[in-house]
Formats: C-alpha cells, structure tokens, sequence
C-alpha cells in the first residue's frame, strides 16, 4: 500500500515548517522529514490508529506524533493523508466535523 498526501496536507507540512524555521531553521527541515516519515509509515499497518470518525461511508483516522495530529483516511490501495494539524487547534472545525 502506498501514502498519498493531500494537497491540504501538503500545504500544512509547508506552514509547519515555515513556523518552526522562524525560530530554528534546522529543526524546520528536520522536523518536517519526521511528519513525512510518519505518514509514510502509515502504508504498514494503517488500521492500527484511532478512528475519529465516519464521514460519508470513510473512515477518518488519526495519529499523532509529538503535538500534530495526523488524519487519513484507507483507499483500496493506499493511505490518503488528508490534514496535519497541531493539537491545540480546533481540529474537528479544520476538518469539517
């Protein structure tokens, strides 16, 4: 199974960075490879996260890594990342819940 950001994950890992490079440009690119790798680690056992929710027959799952939020959802054949929002943040009005 492969991973397939969104484009509004994508633009959140863009914003993610951009916040953190501010204060330390290193840790921006780094950190920002870490959120990467663990969406990619999604394709080895998807089903093994939270359920959050069931929107129009999908299920929405989340996992978190330090205080982000993961959501995606299983396709046939992949793993759709569909938003990475920091925990602090209304992530049910983010996502439309």
């Amino acid at each position: 199974m492969r991973v397939r950001l969104s484009k509004d994950s994508l633009a959140d890992l863009k914003a993610i960075a951009s916040w953190i490079h501010q204060d330390n440009p290193a840790r921006a690119a780094s950190f920002s490879a870490e959120l990467e790798q663990c969406c990619a680690t999604l394709a080895d056992q998807p089903r093994r996260f939270q359920l959050v929710r069931r929107v129009r027959g999908e299920d929405i799952r989340k996992r978190t890594h330090g205080h982000y939020l993961i959501f995606y959802r299983i396709a046939a054949t992949q793993v759709d990342v569909l938003r990475i929002i920091h925990s602090a943040r209304d992530w049910r009005t983010e996502l439309g819940l």
